[in-house]
């Protein structure tokens, strides 16, 4: 930039210096005044196409030279020195500092991603029962869809619902309706198979995706996880109450569409199940309607 304002500065003095030039040569050479200005105009533009020439060919080729040597000299600088060490106890004192600082830094890398994986299990686990919560619930049931239709494999669904768990939080209290849910889990966890994918679904419901199994194999779980539960017994002040579950299964079917058609079925066959008494298991028949698998009753 400075050598580019220096040359303008010397381009605006040689045309001042020219046209003197000019204007007092006319006058020796007996011009007229029109001569000169026309002698002048013609020496500007002359000089004019000159300039832009060697703006065009020269200076900023030179420019551009200049600026990309600035930038290599300035990546080359090395910055200023590093401080001397003088003697074995200094060294020794920077090399703990560093050790210190490094170890702060591992640590801190460390808790951040303890933090994150503990934030990521957290959003996708229910803190009652440790189990995945609804928004695994979609994540899961979405891909075992597509799993689902891709290998034309079975793919079941159970939904379950504890049996007048309003009834025990209202007269026993949430502390003893957190130890029903937390049980209820605990025994899930036991009946299903390692491949299955248990979730709490909202509230006293819970959901049991099967991949890879039909109708028949699903209902047969979900009888042995009912009769597990109702097994159970849950001390009262006026005594032993007997836990029951109401159940519902659904199995993939060739004329459903989307996940939520398989969600549907299966929240059908649970309210069924309700609607026949609590306590049974309930799963839809190629004639239509559901058929109760704890109860001798047909619909």
């Amino acid at each position: 930039m400075i050598l580019q304002r220096r040359l303008r500065t010397i381009c605006v003095l040689y045309f001042v210096l020219l046209g003197l030039a000019i204007w007092q040569g006319g006058r020796l050479l007996a011009w007229d005044y029109r001569a000169r200005l026309v002698g002048i105009f013609l020496a500007y533009t002359a000089g004019g196409g000159l300039w832009a020439l060697t703006e065009i060919f020269f200076i900023r080729p030179l420019r551009r030279r200049l600026l990309r040597l600035g930038d290599l000299v300035r990546m080359m600088d090395p910055g200023p020195p590093p401080p001397r060490i003088r003697g074995a106890d200094e060294l020794e004192t920077l090399r703990a500092d560093l050790r210190r600082v490094m170890r702060r830094f591992e640590e801190t890398r460390g808790d951040l991603a303890v933090q994150r994986i503990r934030a990521e299990v957290d959003s996708r686990t229910d803190p009652l029962t440790k189990l995945y919560n609804h928004r695994s619930f979609a994540r899961f049931l979405g891909e075992e869809w597509e799993k689902a239709r891709r290998l034309r494999a079975p793919l079941a669904l159970i939904f379950i619902d504890i049996d007048h768990f309003k009834n025990i939080n209202d007269t026993l209290g949430h502390l003893v309706g957190n130890e029903v849910l937390e049980r209820v889990a605990g025994l899930i966890k036991e009946v299903i198979r390692g491949t299955d994918l248990v979730f709490r679904y909202a509230g006293d419901e819970f959901a049991v995706l099967l991949p890879r199994t039909g109708l028949e194999q699903a209902v047969n779980l979900a009888e042995r996880l009912r009769l597990r539960v109702h097994a159970q017994r849950l001390e009262t002040p006026e005594g032993p109450r007997a836990l029951s579950l109401s159940i519902g299964v659904a199995e993939l079917g060739a004329q459903m569409k989307e996940p939520e058609d398989l969600v549907e079925m299966a929240d059908r066959a649970l309210y069924r199940a309700k609607e026949a008494g609590r306590n049974c298991v309930a799963y839809p028949v190629a004639q239509g309607g559901f058929r109760l698998c704890g109860r001798e009753e047909e619909d």
